[in-house]
């Protein structure tokens, strides 16, 4: 993805939100503001690479139709930020590196990012010079704005938008009344779960399936039989602020007139001790140690892991 291409994908999300919102006071003011500093490079950085050290002769290097002095082979990065600091929008360009360690790193300061690309519009050097790019802060940023799964997620202001989209926000209240305002970790699995939420049937195969995409090995799902459902909650999901909110914004997926019998919240909601059977063993928990299959790991379910 080029640096022009980008940046106009960051103008296209900006302009879908300020149509999303243009009913609101200031609204383009308050989107522009809240969502292109968040996503956009302060600056940009572009890197020149020699193929090998130059003994003689020289370049020139031209941005936006402007050019530069012949650059000398063994001029130094000080002359030469002199010489682009000499073209107009130039004025507080830094240059670092060398020729002769094979790369010279041009920041530009000063520039609306995303710079233009520096052109090589001679070269007597005797050696291959290649000009790249090197701030990639833009294109990451646009791929992971909205980015709620994989190693790099949204964050901060990103997530806020996203959940007005799914229409959550990152604060609400507890059992007792407490407030609550979620950090971006414990938001994310929110919004995931507003998601799930929307998009839930009625029955317990479908909410049962999108559970295990959304938060696989994390999250059980059990029909009482009774117009009951009960929720068994990995601890590594999120805190239990999340899990009260998940409750009290009415968010866990339920068929209409079903009630929540029970939550469970623990590192363990595979292991349970129990059993109906021997003939029909309970599902997601384990039996009496046995010589043949003895483990230590399997808990007993108490008071205090019972949310509700």
């Amino acid at each position: 993805m080029s640096n022009g291409s980008a940046y106009s994908l960051v103008q296209y999300y900006v302009s879908l939100l300020i149509m999303q919102y243009l009913n609101l006071p200031k609204a383009e003011g308050t989107i522009a503001m809240s969502v292109s500093p968040a996503i956009l490079p302060q600056t940009s950085i572009e890197t020149l690479g020699f193929s090998d050290s130059p003994v003689s002769g020289s370049f020139v290097l031209s941005y936006e139709g402007n050019s530069t002095p012949a650059i000398q082979w063994n001029d130094t990065a000080a002359t030469i930020q002199g010489y682009l600091q000499a073209i107009t929008g130039l004025g507080a360009v830094v240059v670092m590196g060398s020729i002769a360690s094979g790369t010279l790193t041009v920041t530009f300061n000063g520039v609306n990012p995303p710079a233009a690309l520096l052109v090589v519009s001679s070269n007597t050097l005797g050696v291959a010079i290649v000009v790249n790019t090197a701030d990639i802060t833009l294109p990451f940023a646009i791929q992971n704005a909205y980015n709620l799964t994989g190693p790099n997620l949204a964050v901060g202001v990103q997530l806020d938008i996203f959940g007005k989209y799914v229409g959550v926000i990152r604060t609400g209240y507890g059992f007792q009344g407490q407030p609550i305002t979620l950090d971006d970790a414990d938001f994310i699995s929110l919004i995931k779960m507003a998601i799930l939420k929307n998009n839930a049937g009625s029955s317990l195969a479908t909410i049962q399936q999108l559970v295990f995409q959304s938060f696989p090995n994390e999250f059980l799902v059990f029909d009482e039989a009774d117009m009951a459902m009960s929720f068994f909650i990995n601890s590594s999901l999120g805190s239990q602020n999340l899990v009260q909110l998940f409750v009290t914004e009415g968010l866990l997926p339920k068929p209409m007139g079903v009630q929540i019998s029970s939550i469970i919240y623990s590192p363990f909601i595979n292991q349970f001790f129990g059993f109906r059977t021997y003939e029909f063993p309970g599902a997601n928990n384990s039996p009496f140690n046995t010589y043949e299959a003895y483990d230590t790991n399997w808990p007993w379910l108490v008071y205090e892991d019972a949310v509700i």
